[in-house]
């Protein structure tokens, strides 16, 4: 297999610890799960002095969501990775759904690697606006919300920075739906790919 080849890049692109779609699927359907428990334990949670065991939930709540956001950022990125080298209708539309649906994915994704900047106000997105990118305000910090409902194990996860906000719910849910449309589009170029490079090798000269 030749090393420029559409196959052998597809292979090399997800060969990998951590680069492909599945993986980051499984990650975010863990990370919900992870802040989900941590809102439903903080929402039970009773502080005593002093205190002793494991880290309280507001702090695993702020943690998990980051790694949420994280994650869900990574499955746009292999995604968008493999579209440039597969042509799939499929994907296309599934990367074209996510971003209609969460616009503010990667914005949010960018405090959450880089919070230090953002809370000395010299984050990526607090810079003057450059391009198709808004400006957020430099106080801007990166709130959860997790109450709004008369029971608020029923009040929906989000995560707001300025006014760019995010149900993590549902963008975990629509990153899912991302990772199994690009497993799918990357077996398919995959295996068109290698299929054709053993029929190009087979011709007779």
């Amino acid at each position: 297999m030749s090393h420029d080849s559409k196959a052998w890049k597809l292979f090399k692109l997800t060969s990998g610890s951590g680069a492909a779609p599945h993986i980051w699927g499984a990650a975010v359907e863990a990370q919900i799960g992870r802040l989900r428990a941590a809102r439903d334990d903080l929402i039970s949670y009773r502080y005593t002095r002093p205190h002793v065991g494991p880290i309280e939930p507001s702090a695993r709540l702020e943690y998990e969501a980051h790694f949420l956001l994280v994650a869900i950022r990574n499955v746009v990125r292999i995604a968008e990775a493999i579209a440039k080298l597969h042509d799939s209708e499929e994907l296309a539309w599934a990367i074209g759904d996510f971003r209609a649906n969460f616009p503010h994915a990667a914005n949010l994704r960018d405090y959450a690697e880089h919070f230090d900047a953002y809370q000395l106000g010299e984050g990526k997105h607090q810079k003057p606006a450059t391009g198709k990118d808004s400006q957020v305000p430099e106080n801007s910090r990166l709130w959860l919300t997790w109450w709004g409902a008369d029971d608020p194990r029923t009040a929906r996860l989000t995560a707001s920075l300025g006014d760019r906000q995010i149900d993590l719910e549902e963008a975990a849910e629509g990153a899912i739906t991302l990772a199994h449309a690009a497993h799918q589009a990357w077996l398919e170029g995959w295996q068109e790919a290698a299929w054709a490079e053993g029929d190009a090798t087979a011709q007779p000269e």
